[in-house]
């Protein structure tokens, strides 16, 4: 394999696919899993990497400071047939429906 590409390049490699991919995707999580470790596929982003980013943007002072007490100290649980699973802190992604939801997505689009 060409050294300038990335060893985790799956298209366009003879013998690689996107089957290869998902393969080597779920073995990895496996692995994760079977050592403790916690995963979050989901498509949100660390709070710090959010405030980081927003601030590169230009959003300062005030409002960046008011996004980060929004975002800090947050917890959740889950309810699945009537029991609650125990609170856990949130590190990334913001709540459903709330105003930074709404400004926050674009902002990390670019």
């Amino acid at each position: 394999m060409d050294n300038k590409l990335s060893v985790d390049q799956h298209g366009f490699i003879h013998g690689r696919s996107c089957l290869t991919n998902l393969w080597e995707t779920f073995e990895a999580c496996t692995r994760l899993l079977d050592e403790g470790y916690g995963l979050d596929l989901s498509d949100t982003v660390p709070h710090h990497k959010l405030i980081m980013k927003l601030s590169s943007m230009g959003i300062i002072g005030k409002v960046l400071a008011w996004l980060e007490d929004f975002l800090s100290d947050r917890k959740m649980r889950v309810k699945v047939n009537g029991s609650f699973s125990s609170w856990l802190e949130e590190c990334s992604g913001v709540p459903q429906g709330s105003v930074p939801g709404a400004i926050t997505l674009p902002a990390l689009r670019q």
